[in-house]
């Protein structure tokens, strides 16, 4: 990951975030009641993304539905 960041340089990075063919192994978890996303794969390219301040990327994502409530 970081090899490729010193490759491309930051902006030419990000954008491989929009490219499906790098987006393969990008799972998250959305809970739409609390607006948050959650990588559900241990992927370091979630961890890059976040460290570079990546807006935008193609990801598979799981809508989860809340199955109880808490106390």
């Amino acid at each position: 990951m970081a090899r490729r960041l010193v490759q491309l340089g930051l902006e030419d990075y990000k954008a491989t975030y929009l490219i499906e063919e790098y987006a393969q192994d990008i799972n998250v978890l959305y809970y739409p009641e609390y607006d948050f996303y959650i990588g559900s794969n241990g992927s370091p390219r979630i961890t890059m993304a976040k460290l570079t301040d990546v807006e935008y990327m193609i990801a598979d994502v799981t809508i989860m539905e809340r199955t109880s409530k808490l106390l």
